[in-house]
């Protein structure tokens, strides 16, 4: 392969997240498909440097690791498969940061107390700002004909107008 091909092949890589159908721990974070690899994991052969050989290699290892037939290609369902499996593990990654975020009493469990604390923490004003607003009888209870019929603003927060951020394109931050 030319220095131009490998050039190529490894900006490729970089740029289409070569790991986003990796799985453990170098899968986590943020990118496609929450891939982030650390230099470790992109550093193959571990001598300290990248190059279009590591990032080659660490392809071949992630499509390995998907290929269930072993025919050396990636099929729908096995991408799905492997995509499932990072969505598995990273919804793992949250769940335990939740449990310990929330857990004051340190039982290793969210209980609905505790829930509620944090949410309360967090979030408790505004969700009762809401309530508040969809009320439109006042009674302090939100009947579904209420609730279907208060305005829809996809992410209507400060600063945002017509569910985009000001100040960024297709509403987040670019």
């Amino acid at each position: 392969m030319t220095p131009a091909a490998r050039l190529g092949a490894l900006a490729l890589t970089i740029a289409l997240g070569a790991g986003a159908v990796a799985t453990g721990p170098a899968a986590a974070g943020p990118g496609p498909a929450g891939y982030a690899p650390d230099f470790s994991t992109l550093d193959v052969n571990g001598d300290g440097v990248l190059s279009a050989a590591d990032l080659e290699q660490r392809r071949a290892t992630m499509i390995d690791e998907a290929d269930s037939d072993g025919n050396g290609a990636l099929d729908a369902d096995e991408l799905v498969a492997a995509f499932e499996a990072r969505r598995a593990e990273r919804d793992a990654r949250q769940a335990e940061a939740m449990v310990e975020r929330m857990d004051t009493d340190g039982d290793g469990a969210v209980s609905a107390d505790e829930m509620a604390a944090s949410a309360d923490e967090r979030r408790g004003p505004r969700a009762m700002a809401m309530l508040e607003r969809l009320d439109v009888n006042g009674d302090g209870e939100v009947s579904e004909a209420e609730f279907d019929a208060a305005p829809r603003h996809a992410g209507r927060h400060h600063g945002e107008r017509d569910g985009h951020r000001a100040g960024s394109r297709h509403g987040h931050d670019d």
